[in-house]
């Protein structure tokens, strides 16, 4: 993840109005989300180009205090600018080592009049772990209140005119549900690596504030969102859906979106090289041996440089490659696989070194 001062990143979006409470929805190309499961192949190179975002990650002294003061625990500040309007909007954080993006809020300036600018959770939440691994699953439940301006100056005996607080819990569900090769735009040379999508299914409930201290609820939304993670560049593309209020989770596959993006610049360099400091990409696994006996396979192999788990992936049919699928049989330490197996089947196995 970006979380060192003076790096940066820019992304292409498609056509994209925060402030609209009905953003146009934005129609999901055919395979842009993929499935679920290993092996997958997402193409980025090409999408649209109308808006440009830049991501700027500043320590959080170096932001206005009017702004940081509403979250002094944070260390650092993710700062996303429209180039073309220079509306701003900025994530407050600290990168926990060991723990992972523990988050305490956001500010905005674009809703000015409206809301208040600073949302600050009662509570901080780690939005990335520090390691994530295909199949990893967490939740985030994020907290805040706000006010909203919804003065009537035409009448003003209108009971629901003057500020109205609320208190919002967005509840995240998240999974690194799917594995395999991504392609960034051609602006950052046609790069491409093995990465994760993430897979966020998320509720948010509003509540009134009630003016004793406590809230009723008003309404409750879901959507849906997907990240992209690539070793080495972090976040490389967003795809958030449309937000509805129909009871029910947003479909997997969600057919409009009010928001996707994918990076194309960046200063931040990806993990190339691998060594044995333990900073590069992890080595692969150069000593896996297989051992048979009463039915039973033994895989064993030594660590890894660099390596600090691994994904074991059995298939029947090397022909095949979408047969691989993640072994869930018996795993010790990352270091050896236990396999049932039957007279006369042919099982093939692979181990993918991971962070």
């Amino acid at each position: 993840m970006f979380n060192q001062p003076g790096q940066y990143y820019r992304a292409y979006s498609n056509p994209y109005d925060p402030t609209s409470l009905s953003p146009t929805p934005w129609p999901v190309p055919s395979g842009l989300i993929g499935s679920a499961g290993p092996n997958q192949f997402w193409d980025f190179s090409s999408g649209p180009t109308n808006i440009v975002y830049r991501f700027d990650y500043l320590l959080a002294t170096n932001v206005d205090s009017s702004i940081s003061s509403n979250f002094p625990q944070a260390q650092m500040v993710e700062q996303q600018t429209d180039e073309a309007t220079q509306d701003v909007q900025y994530l407050f954080f600290t990168q926990v080592p060991g723990v992972g993006r523990t988050v305490y809020g956001a500010y905005t300036d674009i809703y000015a009049g409206l809301l208040d600018p600073a949302e600050v959770f009662t509570a901080p939440i780690v939005d990335f772990p520090a390691t994530i691994t295909y199949g990893m699953e967490w939740t985030t439940v994020a907290v805040y209140t706000s006010n909203v301006n919804v003065n009537d100056n035409t009448d003003p005996t209108d009971p629901f005119s003057g500020s109205i607080g609320l208190q919002v819990t967005e509840t995240s569900d998240l999974k690194a549900d799917a594995a395999g090769t991504m392609i960034l735009p051609d602006d950052l040379g046609g790069a491409f690596a093995q990465g994760l999508r993430i897979n966020e299914s998320v509720t948010i409930a509003t509540a009134m504030d009630n003016g004793d201290g406590t809230f009723s609820p008003v309404e409750t939304d879901y959507a849906r969102n997907y990240y992209w993670l690539m070793p080495g560049r972090g976040i490389v593309a967003s795809l958030a859906s449309t937000q509805g209020s129909s009871g029910a989770q947003v479909d997997n596959n969600f057919s409009t979106a009010t928001q996707f993006w994918r990076m194309f610049e960046t200063n931040k360099k990806p993990n190339t090289s691998t060594n044995t400091t333990g900073n590069g990409s992890p080595a692969a696994v150069s000593d896996l041996r297989i051992r048979y006996s009463s039915g039973q396979v033994l895989l064993t192999w030594s660590k890894a440089n660099n390596a600090s788990q691994y994904q074991v992936d059995v298939s029947t049919n090397l022909a095949d490659t979408a047969s691989w699928k993640p072994f869930s049989g018996i795993m010790t330490n990352g270091f050896f696989v236990l396999d049932n197996v039957v007279a006369n089947q042919e099982r093939f196995y692979r181990v993918v070194s991971m962070k």
